[in-house]
């Protein structure tokens, strides 16, 4: 089930040739685990909110995707996150916090292509432009 980050949503709209094969991928790994592929709400709002109609970005994400809210715990793990950033002298990336909260709760991983800085915050993460695979 992994869970994608606002870059490859926005890259699949502005420009489809840059993921390209991506999606088939992604889909496949959903059917054999049996799992939809996620959004977050965090991701939802930011697609949506650069959207002309955000109504209508949100219904093709809700038609797509499964969207994820942050419950009890994905805020909790999401606060220790943010801990941990800060505790380092750096500020918290909001959406990418959430974001990866989700993904180590579900331990599944992020298509992203920030995935650099998923991986800083301890999740696995596909560098969809870079790497040819993502993580088992």
């Amino acid at each position: 089930m992994p869970l994608l980050d606002a870059t490859y949503l926005i890259d699949a709209e502005n420009d489809p040739d840059k993921v390209e094969g991506v999606m088939e991928i992604l889909f496949r790994r959903a059917a054999e685990q049996r799992d939809p592929i996620l959004v977050s709400y965090a991701v939802a709002l930011e697609v949506a909110a650069g959207s002309e109609d955000p109504g209508a970005r949100l219904a093709e994400l809700e038609r797509g995707f499964m969207l994820v809210p942050l419950g009890r715990d994905e805020l909790l793990e999401a606060a220790r996150l943010a801990r941990s950033v800060v505790a380092s002298g750096r500020r918290p990336p909001w959406h990418d916090i959430e974001t990866a909260a989700i993904a180590r709760l579900r331990g599944t991983f992020v298509v992203s292509r920030n995935a650099r800085d998923f991986k800083a915050l301890g999740c696995k993460a596909w560098h969809y432009g870079k790497e040819p695979a993502p993580p088992p």
